[in-house]
């Protein structure tokens, strides 16, 4: 490594945990602020519960509400907890596989509008995805630099708890071949093997599934659950999270494809394309992993399973961060090393992440005609915004005299 280049990893490693802090920081006063309003999507979503019985994404919030009655602790403030340990497991672990590996090739993707930010640009962040980030990024760190044998007992226990993450949100389901894949990338198990073992690893996570589907929820289960809230004095205000438990999946199809008509993927596919642009610096990472013929399955069935997904939901912007956010983690397994270039190095390059960055955001659903233009302009300058002007912000959420 020259001089040049041992400089440059010295200064971006600096400027890289300062900016993941002020991220963070930032993220963190955005959940004080949805905890505070009683948000119905960021808070209503984590406090669905069986108060009305078994319905869908009601196991986390029936573990939160169980032990708010036990110790008096506010449930939403028991969410707000949960939900910063996430995020901070996340960017922890993020920063060390960052630290560890070439951290210039990754530089793009470090400061793009959706890996750390997404939930800066849009409102409909702060969900159980994270989460999911927070296991992934942690068990990508345990394969990469643990011993195997340490690496195998903490993947196997996350493969049997994930039923209960599934338990908590349906559609984490259709992720978890990204949580086979860390197991299975450069793995010398025969290919009858791999899919017995992922088989056998996937049948709980499978039954949970399938139960969250059988049991979606009802209007009875509505108001029961709203009632469990205001008997522990966090009422959540209509319209959110636990309101969708009565929405049919016919109306949520019907609804979903009156926004595809209206050119829905032709306002995404733009987005798609400018978030790749992050890739190509590690595209020979990308490729090495995509070469690992289960791996490579794995990561087709996820992105396949995608579709029915986009069908009948309108969040399209989450399911293509997760995707994105997967694909960053994971390439840290691949054992090809990405060199600096010249393009990594000079000012022409940093002046294109600039304009590149604040070129797009990934706007988490309900793009129109009339609302592309605020999906696609020079929204990454939010950084500083958020954190000072914006209504999520630390300044504003000072103004609060009792925050709990």
């Amino acid at each position: 490594m020259n001089d040049k280049v041992k400089r440059t990893t010295i200064l971006l490693d600096s400027v890289t945990r300062c900016y993941l802090i002020l991220i963070l920081t930032s993220t963190i006063c955005s959940l004080i602020f949805c905890y505070i309003i009683h948000h119905s999507w960021n808070i209503g979503d984590w406090l669905i519960n069986y108060s009305g019985g078994f319905v869908r994404r009601g196991f986390l919030g029936e573990v939160i509400i169980s032990l708010s009655s036990i110790t008096a602790i506010n449930p939403g403030l028991l969410v707000l907890i949960i939900q910063i340990l996430s995020y901070i497991i996340y960017f922890h672990f993020s920063y060390l596989l960052l630290n560890k590996t070439n951290i210039i090739t990754y530089s793009i993707l470090t400061f793009s509008p959706f890996i750390f930010t997404f939930q800066l640009n849009s409102l409909g962040a702060h969900r159980k995805e994270i989460i999911y980030f927070a296991v992934l990024s942690f068990l990508v760190y345990a394969r990469k630099h643990l011993h195997f044998k340490k690496f195998k007992i903490i993947f196997l226990l996350i493969t049997l708890s994930y039923p209960a993450i599934i338990l908590s949100h349906e559609m984490l389901f259709i992720f978890m071949p990204y949580i086979m894949a860390v197991y299975f990338i450069g793995s010398r198990e025969n290919l009858l093997r791999k899919f017995t073992l992922t088989s056998l690893l996937a049948l709980p996570s499978l039954v949970s599934f399938i139960s969250c589907l059988i049991f979606s929820g009802s209007r009875d289960k509505v108001i029961a659950i709203r009632q469990s809230l205001s008997q522990l004095n966090y009422p959540i205000p209509r319209g959110g999270a636990i309101d969708a438990l009565d929405d049919s999946l016919v109306n949520a199809v019907n609804t979903t494809g009156s926004y595809i008509i209206h050119n829905y993927y032709v306002f995404y596919i733009p987005i798609i394309l400018l978030s790749l642009i992050a890739f190509i610096p590690i595209s020979n990472k990308i490729n090495d992993i995509l070469k690992d013929r289960f791996a490579y399955f794995l990561i087709l069935s996820s992105l396949l399973a995608t579709v029915p997904l986009l069908m009948s939901a309108l969040d399209w912007g989450r399911f293509i961060y997760i995707h994105l956010v997967s694909f960053f983690l994971l390439s840290f397994l691949s054992k090809k090393r990405s060199k600096p270039t010249d393009f990594a190095l000079n000012k022409i390059s940093i002046l294109f992440l600039i304009v590149w960055a604040l070129l797009f955001r990934i706007p988490h659903c309900c793009i129109t005609k009339n609302n592309f233009f605020i999906a696609t302009n020079i929204q990454q300058i939010t950084v500083m915004n958020y954190f000072f002007n914006s209504p999520i912000s630390l300044v504003h959420i000072l103004k609060y005299k009792w925050l709990f």
